[in-house]
């Protein structure tokens, strides 16, 4: 990854050469990141929804703050 950097300042990678690396693994470590990700993905629906709970109480306190 190193050899692929772009740049003076800063060596940067883009999307395309990290995609395109292949790591080996075993069958049973596949099965643990995979559960590992559907944890992940379940918690970023779950951080979510709470956010879009705050959005609407903020937007019902600032729509009653001068009542």
């Amino acid at each position: 990854m190193t050899r692929k950097g772009q740049g003076a300042a800063q060596l940067n990678l883009g999307t395309n050469d990290v995609a395109s690396y292949k790591i080996p693994m075993r069958k049973n470590n596949a099965d643990l990141v995979a559960k590992l990700l559907k944890k992940i993905d379940e918690k970023i629906i779950l951080e979510e929804q709470i956010n879009n709970l705050l959005k609407k109480q903020k937007q019902f306190l600032l729509a009653n703050l001068f009542i």
